[in-house]
């Protein structure tokens, strides 16, 4: 969970790589730094709404357990989840 948003921008830029494994490192820093701001602000939008959308999902899952229970198993379930 602590590199979500660079795990994310390594899966958006793969989705579009057409180069061998030895050169993706050296391509991704190159396409990481022709990124704008908006490009950035609008990456870091759509992982916002991954989380969102996966705490929603799991708290109807959750609604089932006490207030202890609940709380203490949505944090893991989010955590393992992303």
């Amino acid at each position: 969970m602590e590199n979500l948003f660079e795990d994310y921008l390594r899966e958006e830029h793969s989705k579009d790589y057409a180069g061998n494994d030895d050169e993706m490192g050296d391509d991704y820093e190159a396409w990481l730094t022709n990124l704008d701001n908006e490009e950035l602000i609008e990456f870091g939008n759509q992982v916002i709404q991954e989380i969102v959308d996966k705490a929603n999902k799991l708290d109807l899952k959750m609604r089932d357990y006490s207030d202890e229970e609940y709380r203490a198993n949505f944090r893991s379930e989010l955590v393992t989840s992303l």
